[in-house]
């Protein structure tokens, strides 16, 4: 019985953190290169080869640097860094840093 018991806390122990991580509300951090972006959406394909589309909004913050920038200033296969929440099961942007444009 107590090893039942055992088993049973070491499995919830596991568990909760993990749904905790996922919940609704928690930023994301999306880092990879922009594989396509429209004036809704952003697709970024991270180091592992997964795409990750986020939803672009009027509230959506650019920069680049210590510099604002706007999402035209954003170009297919760029460095970028999306800070994103998940509502509704889609990403929402809110930031998205670029990298520094090369000379």
């Amino acid at each position: 019985m107590k090893r039942i018991a055992a088993v049973l806390f070491f499995a919830t122990a596991l568990t909760v953190p993990a749904l905790l991580l996922a919940h609704e509300g928690h930023t994301h951090h999306v880092m990879g290169t922009v594989k396509a972006i429209s004036a809704t959406e952003i697709d970024v394909k991270d180091s592992a080869g997964k795409v990750v589309s986020c939803q672009l909004t009027a509230e959506t913050k650019y920069r680049r640097e210590e510099t604002n920038v706007t999402a035209a200033d954003i170009m297919v296969g760029e460095r970028v860094v999306v800070e994103a929440t998940e509502k509704d099961g889609k990403m929402i942007a809110k930031l998205v840093l670029l990298g520094k444009m090369s000379m």
